[in-house]
């Protein structure tokens, strides 16, 4: 180098490279003429490479290494393989590689989804296979088998590229089973047959026609495309639409109107409350309901926000998070039906039906509180300690003063009814009221004037503790529960939209009332009906016969699942 800025001097002057007014020429001044180095003699050819022999080594994990010979004529002869910082011999990338964060069926994190994906699926199809087997059981019967199939193929699209159908399929079906028990049990002028399941099944077809006009004029203005999400480090891809205002725009209006299905579910959940037991599925379709609205605020957040590096993770979680409110939604409304027909089948009516008092009872969580007899006294039950005497019934004789006929009806425990007698039942139970989150127990005297045609509950309190308000009952108009699954000594009571759950200290004074009520309210015939009446009468399921109408029978509420046909179901 010293060498040649000396013979720039000579030709121009001190002054010229100093100003730098001057013209090097690499060729002339530094690579024409050979001379001796430290390593002896230095020659370059016209590109400027050195025409010594010389030697590359290959420095690894602090020893050198002679990798490769460079002769005078530029030819190399390797002497041995170079190794890099990853120790191979393969020549390492001049930038990171990228990782796509998409997961594909040869990479470990999809074929944990497969798997997990195909178990959930595998255990739909399997209990599915086992309700259409025992389709015909009582328990399936009453739940409505069409419907429990379409929950089924609703709970397998959500596994899939179609969740906004198999959602909606899975709520509607539930919401029209809901409302088909809400018009039988509660509407005074509509006729059962007017909401058959075929019907039904059309209501569910126009729900899904909405959501797929959603879709086609989605797909028209603003159509789904992948677009490469790219960075340094990794890629991925999201569909999308181009516009970013048509993304959202349809995207709220495809959730409200989800939402808007499943508003509705809970408030037909919500109306039903107080059906009887063995159709009523409120609070099944209310924790469905609840988990829903959860899960889907995890998949919306982990499907619209962007997370970076964590987007493979990110997806891990959305898709977890679908299987999981799959697998809740068919265990509450599909798989437990399956569990109770298993037990019925397996170990006999018993076990069955110890089951399904822990699995079909949903609108009273937990049991009725104990209450010990006192003693010295008959249904004696202690409240905050103190002991109450009750008195828990009483009959007498009057002489008749339009007094309603009971056609000779049967009390059981040997008490007789007759046209010239008035009953006359008195007591203290806890009650509770149903279809309240916050509902306890409280202690009403309960009476039967069987003569007027009340039941009454009024609040058990002090003489001095001020009006006491109650509830007084047409018995024409209650409906009434005899033996609610999982809850041991207790009647269920119901007029128009509101119900009340008594317990009792024993089953012998438990099935006394009810003997009582099934002699003095109309909204219970016997089960040996025959399935000819219970059609001739099912038009008056649930409906409430206005006051002086006559004392017509209605179609038994917890008549036996062999005639839920005939009750339209």
């Amino acid at each position: 180098m010293g060498r040649g800025i000396l013979k720039i001097v000579n030709a121009t002057s001190a002054t010229d490279v100093l100003a730098r007014s001057y013209h090097p020429n690499l060729q002339r001044f530094f690579l024409e003429d050979p001379f001796e180095g430290v390593t002896g003699q230095v020659l370059f050819d016209k590109d400027g490479n050195r025409r010594s022999p010389f030697q590359v080594y290959n420095w690894w994990n602090g020893i050198a290494t002679p990798v490769y010979d460079v002769l005078p004529d530029s030819s190399v002869v390797q002497r041995a393989p170079v190794r890099f910082y990853s120790g191979k011999p393969t020549v390492p990338r001049d930038r990171p590689e990228q990782l796509a964060l998409v997961p594909t069926l040869d990479s470990a994190t999809g074929i944990a989804l497969l798997v997990a994906n195909c178990i959930v699926a595998a255990a739909i199809c399997v209990v599915w296979g086992y309700l259409v087997y025992y389709r015909h059981d009582p328990t399936v019967l009453a739940l409505s088998f069409p419907f429990l199939n379409l929950i089924t193929l609703g709970c397998v699209l959500l596994g899939s590229w179609l969740f906004a159908f198999g959602f909606e399929l899975v709520v509607v079906s539930s919401a029209a089973k809901a409302f088909r028990l809400w018009r039988i049990f509660h509407n005074t002028f509509l006729k059962i047959g007017q909401f058959d399941t075929k019907k039904l099944f059309m209501g569910v077809l126009v729900v899904l026609a909405g959501q797929s006009f959603i879709f086609i004029v989605w797909s028209a203005v603003g159509p789904q495309t992948p677009v490469l999400i790219n960075s340094r480090t990794y890629y991925h891809y999201r569909c999308s639409s181009q516009s970013t205002s048509v993304q959202t725009a349809f995207a709220a209006v495809s959730t409200v109107y989800n939402g808007i299905l499943l508003a509705a579910l809970i408030f037909l959940a919500y109306k039903t409350r107080t059906i009887q037991t063995n159709y009523r599925e409120t609070s099944w379709m209310l924790y469905v309901s609840q988990n829903s609205i959860l899960s889907g605020i995890v998949i919306m957040t982990f499907h619209v926000f962007q997370f970076g590096e964590a987007t493979l993770a990110a997806f891990v979680v959305k898709q977890t998070t679908i299987m999981y409110a799959v697998t809740f939604a068919f265990a509450a409304l599909v798989g437990r039906i399956a569990i109770v027909a298993h037990h019925t089948h397996t170990k006999g009516q018993h076990a069955g039906a110890s089951v399904a008092r822990a699995l079909m009872s949903n609108s009273v969580v937990g049991s009725a509180p104990a209450v010990p007899h006192a003693k010295g006294t008959r249904g004696g039950k202690q409240l905050g300690g103190e002991s109450l005497a009750i008195k828990t019934l009483e009959v007498r004789t009057l002489p008749a003063v339009s007094s309603p006929a009971f056609e000779g009806t049967q009390v059981s425990g040997g008490a007789g009814i007759s046209e010239n007698s008035e009953v006359v039942c008195r007591g203290v139970y806890p009650v509770k009221r149903l279809g309240s989150l916050f509902a306890t127990w409280h202690m009403n005297q309960i009476c039967i004037f069987s003569k007027d045609g009340y039941l009454t509950l009024i609040p058990n309190q002090q003489a001095d503790a001020g009006p006491v308000f109650g509830t007084t009952l047409l018995l024409q108009q209650i409906r009434y529960d005899p033996s609610p699954s999982g809850l041991e000594n207790c009647l269920e009571i119901a007029c128009g939209n509101l119900a009340w759950l008594i317990q009792f200290s024993s089953e012998r004074e438990r099935d006394t009332w009810v003997s009582l009520l099934a002699a003095t309210a109309t909204s219970k015939v016997s089960r040996q009906s025959s399935k000819s009446s219970l059609r001739k009468s099912s038009k008056e399921v649930g409906r409430s016969p206005r006051v002086g109408a006559g004392s017509g029978k209605r179609a038994n509420m917890s008549s036996s699942s062999g005639n839920d046909r005939d009750a339209g179901y």
